[in-house]
C-alpha cells in the first residue's frame, strides 16, 4: 500500500507546506521528511492507503526540539508521571534534530 497521492520525492510534504501561508512553519524540513516517511511506513504496515493531506497532518502532529520541550506544553506529569512516557499516550516520531508527537 502507499499514500493515495503519488509521491515522487521525500520532500513532498515540505514542498506542499511551503506553498501555504498558515502552515509553512509547522515543520522543519527534517521533520516534514520524517513525518512523510512515517506515514509511508504506517501505510505499508497496515495495508491501508493514507491520503496525502498536508494540512490535516499539521493539525494532528506537532514537532518539538526534544521530549522535554513537549513535556512543557503537555505538563510535566504527561511524560514523567509513574514511569510512563509519551509512547504510552500517542505516536512518537523521532528523527535527527527533533521529535514529532501526534497531538492528544
Amino acid at each position: 500500500m502507499a499514500i493515495v497521492d503519488t509521491i515522487t520525492n521525500d520532500y513532498a510534504l515540505w514542498e506542499a507546506l511551503q506553498k501555504t501561508d498558515g502552515y509553512k512553519n509547522n515543520f522543519t524540513i527534517e521533520g516534514a521528511k520524517a513525518l512523510q516517511a512515517y506515514m509511508e511506513e504506517l501505510s505499508e504496515e497496515t495495508g491501508e492507503d493514507i491520503e496525502f493531506d498536508p494540512i490535516a497532518w499539521c493539525v494532528e502532529y506537532t514537532e518539538y526540539k526534544n521530549l522535554r520541550e513537549a513535556s512543557k506544553e503537555y505538563g510535566e506529569e504527561a511524560y514523567f508521571s509513574e514511569g510512563q512516557s509519551f509512547e504510552d499516550y500517542t505516536e512518537v516520531i523521532t528523527f535527527d534534530g527533533g521529535v514529532i508527537l501526534r497531538d492528544f
